[in-house]
């Protein structure tokens, strides 16, 4: 299991997110941190928090074959991530073009509109069977 945690929400109160992480952790759920580096970000919190994962936000996603930018941005939270030992996923992919400069930077996991739109549950056990 996954639970997200907002990036901005952690540092309101770090000493309390920190709690609730390593509880969920006991309790064998994965954290992520979404839309990371689109408010408050802080190395010092990144490595004390403790998540499994770091989401890449839609913002920097979007168009990134086309904006050194945003390639710069996704490769350093990539780099980031591995070096903490934490996965990395990037969400609002809805290229072709934008998943494959996040797979040639080191990203492979993604969410996004050009894996699969927003579906019922029944509809989504359907697409597994």
């Amino acid at each position: 299991m996954l639970v997200e945690l907002a990036e901005n929400l952690l540092v309101e109160d770090i000493k309390h997110s920190i709690e609730l992480i390593r509880h969920l952790k006991a309790q064998k759920i994965e954290c992520a941190i979404d839309d990371f580096g689109t408010g408050y970000p802080s190395l010092t919190y990144l490595k004390n928090i403790l998540a499994s994962v770091l989401k890449i936000d839609r913002s920097f996603v979007t168009n990134i074959d086309k904006s050194k930018g945003s390639i710069a941005i996704a490769s350093t939270i990539i780099s980031l991530a591995k070096a903490l030992n934490m996965k990395v996923l990037a969400e609002g992919v809805e290229t072709k073009e934008e998943l494959d400069c996040l797979k040639m930077l080191g990203c492979y996991d993604y969410q996004g509109f050009y894996l699969s739109r927003p579906m019922p549950f029944e509809d989504f056990i359907t697409l597994l069977a």
